[in-house]
This record gives structure tokens, sequence and C-alpha cells, in this order.
């Protein structure tokens, strides 16, 4: 119960404002009312607030009101789900574990390694936790940041990119109205235009307008984490905007949001439909990420000890199908994915973004945990 709450919900009290016109529910003016006037010496000692508040609470002008339902206070509305969940998991009482198991202390250390042939440590006795011999190469020659990101992601990597942009805004047909995307002579129809024939600023997308792309992206996360503010108040003047000079002398905002709405990797021309044999529904993004995955794997040896654990990618458009809500997990709607890591030092070897229920396959733990294991060249 919460006195000021009581008062306050509860207009015919004695106390409230509208009855007793007190200016504030302060602890001594409360107490100076209900006794004629009198003033409450050596306030804010602890006996006598509480001997104070008692009076009030026992006073005729408020008891009356204690066990009305708006007077009562549950204590989720005190303490946060997080404070009771804590006190829940201190306040648990210690059982001892039952038979046939036995709990591990200081006086019964028991150690317990899988059987022989359910271990695999690899030919001879499993690689070692560390970066590969590829990689400190790829390291100990580079002049610089640059060289050590193009040899795990490879120039030809974006020399693609920027093919398949370029096709998709200037080269591919957008037939308005009509169902057919060409003539009968396989000529464009007169109806038809390409995607960024009416943007205002055009740009032709090469590997290095690519690579400063994605450096202003991975810029982005490093400096901003979880506050995503508008892309474009990198490029807008202080108080309203975040200007960051080296982004605009890499490139203007107006290129920068032409290559976020035209940026392609695939060739939609090759895209097979919904039913179709063959048909995938990350066509779109598949090779960067086949290509990513291959960067990390010459990368890094991840050795005997991985994790294996499900991840959710906040999204909540429109634009994929496989959209996934989960309401017990902080993050409710998203792309669910599913990653394999390094168990020491955290890296992500291999993952796989769940698209759905596949007909006829079964997509159990061990069946998830196999796929990933072949995509981090782990599998036996």
């Amino acid at each position: 119960m919460d006195p000021y709450r009581v008062i306050t919900a509860n207009p015919a009290c004695g106390l409230h404002q509208s009855q007793s016109k007190l200016d504030s529910y302060e602890l001594g003016v409360l107490w100076s009312y209900i006794h004629d006037g009198r003033n409450l010496d050596n306030m804010h000692d602890s006996l006598v607030d509480a001997v104070a508040q008692t009076d009030v609470i026992t006073s005729e002008q408020f008891a009356p009101f204690i066990d009305r339902n708006n007077s009562i206070v549950s204590i989720t509305q005190i303490f946060s789900d997080t404070q009771q969940n804590e006190w829940k998991k201190t306040m648990e009482p210690e059982r001892e574990v039952h038979l046939p198991w036995k709990e591990q202390t200081a006086e019964s250390n028991i150690s317990w390694t899988l059987d022989r042939r359910d271990q695999y440590t690899g030919p001879s006795g499993g690689g070692e936790i560390r970066p590969t011999a590829y990689v400190k190469n790829v390291a100990r020659s580079a002049s610089n940041l640059a060289d050590m990101f193009l040899g795990l992601l490879a120039k030809s990597f974006f020399d693609s990119v920027a093919d398949q942009t370029n096709n998709y805004a200037y080269e591919d047909d957008v037939i308005e109205k009509i169902a057919a995307p060409k003539n009968a002579d396989g000529t464009s129809h007169p109806s038809s235009r390409h995607r960024a024939d009416n943007e205002k600023y055009k740009f032709k997308a090469t590997a290095g307008y690519v690579i400063c792309w994605v450096a202003i992206l991975i810029l982005q996360g490093a400096l901003f984490e979880t506050f995503k503010p508008p892309s474009q108040t990198m490029w807008q003047h202080r108080p309203y905007g975040l200007p960051i000079p080296f982004v605009q002398n890499c490139m203007s905002g107006a290129a920068y949001e032409f290559m976020r709405r035209f940026i392609h990797f695939a060739d939609n021309s090759k895209r097979k439909s919904k039913g179709d044999n063959g048909y995938d529904p990350l066509f779109k993004v598949r090779y960067a990420m086949d290509a990513m995955l291959k960067g990390i794997n010459c990368a890094w040896t991840v050795g005997q000890r991985v994790t294996v654990d499900e991840s959710m990618i906040r999204y909540m458009g429109r634009a994929v199908e496989y959209v996934q809500y989960m309401p017990a997990k902080p993050i409710k709607h998203g792309i669910k994915v599913y990653a394999m890591c390094c168990a020491v030092s955290g890296i992500m070897i291999a993952w796989n973004v769940y698209t759905g229920a596949e007909e006829g396959v079964v997509n159990s733990t061990t069946k998830i945990c196999a796929d990933l294991a072949k995509q981090a060249n782990i599998h036996k």
C-alpha cells in the first residue's frame, strides 16, 4: 500500500486536497493536519517518521480507505521483473541432485570425457585454435587495413556486385501496366523503362564505389551501434545532422542513397519461381553470403571447440516472407539465423538463415548442426 496513492485515488478521503485544502501531501503537512496544526518535531528522523506515518495511516480520515481496490499496489508495480527474477534465483532453495547423478563439488571433483569413438580431433589431434597461415601472410604483406579486408573479400566480388548493380539499374526492363516483358521478337516493349531512368542523380557502379559504400555501412555500425540515425544525417550540418568529414569526402549523400536503392548481388533473370525445383529464398543474397563464408573459412582455424546457437536479426518489413515471430524472445519480429562460432574466440564460422519449413525435410537439431559443420569445413 502506498499512502500517497490512497489519498490521491480517493477524492472522498478526508486528507484529499479537495477535502482538506492542503498545499501538499508531505508527511509533516499531513501529520500537522490530523493533529490540529501541531508541528512535527525532529522530522526526517527514522523513528519519528515511522511514528508519524503510523499516525497518518490509523487516522479517522485515512483508515476507511485502506482496503479499497485502487489503494492496493502489487509488487510488480513496485519492483521490475528483472529484480524479481534475481530474487527468485537467490531465494530458490538448494536441493541435492537426485540419483544416479552426482553433483560436482570441491570434495568430489569428477572428470569426464567422451568415449574415444565419439571424439573427433582430426587426423593429427585436431587443428590449433589460431589464424590460418593464409591470413598471417596477408597481414604480413599488407600495407594498410584495406589490403587485409580485400584479402578476405576479394576485389572480384566487388567487381561482380558493381556489374549486377549496373545491370539492375540501367539494363533490366521494367514493364508498366502490361504483363509481357518484351515484344514477340525479343526487343524491349515501348512501355518499358529502366529502374534508374527517372532518377535525378545517376551514378555508375564500380568496384571502388561499392567498397566505399560498404565501408560507410561498417563505419555506421561501429560508431552508432544500436542507435540508428537516418544515413543522411552524416551529410547534414549541425545541429540537425551528425556530419562525418571523411564520409562526406568519400561520396555524396545522393551517391550513397543511389547505391542503397539499387545495389544487387545476383542476376534476376536466373531466379527460379517459388515451387520450381531449385528455388532459393535467399537467391538475391546467396552470392554475398557464400563469399563472406569463404573468406572467414580462409582466415580462422576453430579446432575442436565450437558452439551453436540461434540468433534473431530485428526486421519488421515486408520484403521477405520468412520473418519469424517469437514472443518470448527480446527481439520478437525478425529473421532467425543459426550460427556456429568458435567457442574460444567467438568468431562466427558458419551461419544458416531459417527460411521456413521445407516440404519433406525434417529440420532437426542434429541436421542443423551437421549443415553448419559442413559450411565451416569441420565435418568429417
